[in-house]
């Protein structure tokens, strides 16, 4: 075991932001922020908080580049920018351009097209550090997600930091020059780090809304908000830098000099040590508590770990972190970042047949060898070598993006023919499609028989897919805009891991549709559920999902009730059966359980019990038996896409599949009425 100054893999050469040597303990730390992210999108089932690591990170840069830039002003009194930006492109981009190159083509020729519509911008954001506002901008989720993740979802940590990499040379170089003296400005950045990152944590406070996924988008991946973390770093980095001063020392890592100090920072670091632990543990994405300080008490906690290695050099905490399994991680750590989560999107279940510790194995070993793959003959290389050394090196960067710009446009440039013909989703949907569907009266119905379609967001697409050849078998079809709502109503609800309640005003669907029926008076109301009937709800005080008694007896309430109201004003009913589901697989590799084939049958057995009851007004339209001809999920037949990439909605081939279907049958009960 090394002590914590050391020189690891041949990096002795390198300089040190916190004084002459380098700190391998703190290469232990990232090694432990690494892990933690790793297990928790590759599915350790304690680390469900494990995104906590990101944080880590957060507060060892903060504390690393503020540490760098005030040593440079105070031994020059002022700071190169070009030169750092320049170090920081050296030791960033080219691993970063590898990754987005090899996952362009991994997403060109071994997925089906279309299957990431946005993949181009997410690249494009990616490569340009933008990425985790394009993502607040498209509503992308990192914690609740239905069909195919983005292998480029983490980039957004790598936006926030780089942002932080442009912006915080002005700002130390402003407070700097502002307080004309060194001793002044360090206590001055001081002040405003402190002040920036409880106001940074006080604003996620304050805009958390735990009923809102898009709200904890914003507010996870957003700068100001994620902000606290770095800021953290830049106190410490302060702090220890003052102390150096009043020894008339240089760096950041002042050495405690008594047992008593040794002793409290020891303790201390092992405690922030266990914080971190348990915090990626207990708490999830969901959890109220990481938004309302949890990120503060984990950007603490780092930074008491910080302290512990960089104070005590020779102490335990330091020892352990010095461990050199640990410290070789943490050396390759920016790599196993990058390789990790298109490796978790690429090696899953489905593709490698594994699950559990397997899968976990296999993924874990893929990452860490194109990690080191990467360290060793791309990021050491050029850290260590003359590329990038001077302004000079701005042409052949430049030249490197505008290839990588290339690589990432003309792969995913798509024919429309070979594109999967995704019908649009209820966020996704196209404005054309979707004002046509929509219906407010059925004046011009003519002799038409007139059909409502009410439902969840099945429906919906459903109904966009078969509405272009109603009229050619005699229907007018419409819906109305609240279409995504089942009739299940019992909250929280768990949706993929997720905790919560992610359409609020569902409970009111009983009035939604009554009011349908009758401003509009169809002849026939068309009823589609089923994936949010599948989940797992707190009824009665626990647990339960369909297949139960007591959940079961629930169900078949809710559904004679809609029938009830939406055949109240004369409508016949047409209870369509629901379709298998397939929307994806959960981190280990194990299917999700609102994805259970039983669930979907035991839902299906409902419908049809309930239809029995009043033959004379309920017809079954058995959508499962058409979607699903073989007895199991289908994502073609005859050649065709039916099914969205989430595994849920159908595709416009899939209208153009079902409208001889099921028209004939909405017509023919809307004649009979």
């Amino acid at each position: 075991m090394r002590g914590a100054h050391a020189s690891v893999s041949g990096l002795s050469a390198r300089p040190s932001a916190t004084g002459r040597e380098r700190i391998v303990g703190l290469d232990g730390l990232r090694a432990v922020a690494v892990l933690l992210v790793m297990g928790f999108h590759f599915g350790v089932g304690w680390l469900q908080g494990g995104f906590f690591g990101v944080d880590i990170f957060y507060v060892l840069s903060g504390y690393l580049i503020t540490g760098l830039l005030v040593g440079e002003y105070r031994r020059r009194g002022r700071i190169g920018l070009s030169n750092f930006w320049l170090r920081r492109a050296r030791r960033l981009l080219p691993a970063l351009v590898i990754v987005l190159v090899a996952v362009t083509l991994m997403v060109r020729f071994a997925e089906p097209a279309g299957l990431y519509p946005d993949f181009r911008m997410s690249a494009l954001s990616a490569l340009f550090y933008f990425s985790n506002w394009w993502q607040i901008a498209v509503s992308g989720s990192y914690f609740v997600a239905t069909g195919p993740l983005s292998p480029l979802t983490h980039t957004w940590s790598l936006a926030v930091e780089e942002q932080f990499y442009l912006v915080w040379p002005f700002v130390v170089l402003a407070v700097m020059g502002l307080a004309r003296t060194f001793a002044r400005g360090i206590r001055a950045l001081l002040a405003l780090s402190l002040v920036g990152a409880v106001a940074s944590a006080v604003e996620m406070a304050l805009l958390y809304n735990p009923s809102s996924s898009t709200n904890t988008t914003r507010i996870y991946f957003g700068t100001d908000t994620h902000a606290q973390s770095i800021l953290v770093g830049a106190v410490l980095a302060c702090a220890l830098t003052m102390i150096q001063m009043r020894r008339g020392e240089e760096g950041m890592d002042p050495a405690a000099r008594t047992p008593l100090a040794r002793g409290v920072l020891v303790v201390s670091g092992v405690a922030g040590l266990a914080a971190l632990v348990v915090l990626s543990s207990v708490l999830d994405g969901s959890s109220s508590l990481a938004y309302r300080g949890g990120f503060a008490l984990c950007a603490a906690s780092a930074a008491a770990v910080i302290t512990a290695v960089v104070c005590v050099p020779g102490g335990p905490l330091a020892q352990v972190l010095s461990w050199r399994p640990l410290v070789w991680v943490g050396t390759v750590s920016y790599g196993a970042y990058l390789w990790h989560y298109p490796i978790f999107i690429y090696l899953d279940g489905a593709r490698t047949g594994l699950q559990g510790l397997s899968l976990l194995a296999v993924r874990s070993a893929a990452t860490f060898g194109l990690a080191a793959a990467s360290f060793y003959l791309v990021e050491r290389p050029v850290i260590e070598g003359t590329f990038w050394r001077s302004i000079r090196a701005v042409v052949p960067a430049i030249a490197l993006v505008v290839a990588t710009v290339v690589v990432v446009v003309s792969g995913t440039l798509v024919s429309s023919a070979s594109a999967a013909p995704f019908a649009p989703t209820p966020v996704q949907a196209n404005r054309a499609e979707w004002k046509a569907y929509q219906v407010h009266n059925f004046n011009d119905a003519g002799r038409r028989v007139t059909v409502l379609m009410v439902g969840d967001s099945l429906s919906l697409t459903v109904a966009i897919g078969i509405s272009p050849y109603a009229q050619q078998y005699g229907v007018d079809l419409g819906g109305r805009s609240h279409t995504g709502c089942g009739i299940a109503v019992a909250l929280p609800l768990d949706d993929h891991g997720a905790i919560g309640d992610p359409f609020p005003n569902c409970p009111t669907w009983p009035t939604w549709w009554a009011d349908d029926v009758r401003q509009l008076h169809p002849q026939v109301v068309g009823l589609l559920i089923g994936f949010w009937e599948v989940q797992d709800r707190w009824l009665d005080g626990r647990w339960q999902h369909i297949g139960e008694p007591g959940y079961d007896a629930y169900e078949t309430a809710q559904l004679e009730r809609a029938v009830s109201i939406l055949s109240s004003q004369g409508a016949r009913v047409a209870l369509f059966t629901s379709p298998y589901f397939d929307s994806g697989e959960q981190p280990d590799g194990m299917p999700w359980p609102q994805d259970s084939p039983a669930r979907v049958d035991r839902l299906n057995q409902i419908i049809e019990a309930v239809a029995r009851r009043d033959p004379g007004v309920v017809r079954v339209i058995p959508l499962n038996t058409y979607l699903d001809p073989a007895g199991h999920f289908a994502w073609k037949i005859d050649g065709q896409v039916v099914r969205q990439p989430d595994g849920v909605h159908t595709t416009l081939a899939g209208g153009t599949y079902l409208a001889p279907k099921i028209l004939p049958q909405l017509a023919a009960l809307g004649r009979s009425a």
